[in-house]
């Protein structure tokens, strides 16, 4: 399991910026592998799926960058990585 976790800000002020990159790549990545956001675990929005023959978590945090460490070790224990 590959846990890929997209860094940015929540919030509408932050939507398409600059800050919100990362929210942009694993969005893209899940388009493109027809995976969902349709889970919420360890304080972020989690599409899980197949990319290349891996299993893969992309993942969305709620969190601020600041404490973003919170959903990262959350998601890391969640699966087991």
């Amino acid at each position: 399991m590959w846990i890929v976790m997209g860094l940015g800000n929540p919030g509408e002020e932050y939507v398409k910026t600059r800050h919100n990159l990362g929210f942009q790549c694993v969005s893209e990545l899940a388009r493109r592998n027809n995976l969902s956001f349709s889970e919420k675990i360890a304080k972020s929005r989690v599409a899980v799926g197949t990319i290349g023959g891996q299993r893969v978590a992309l993942a969305k945090p709620f969190t601020y960058m600041n404490v973003i460490g919170q959903a990262a070790v959350g998601l890391c224990q969640w699966y087991k990585v």
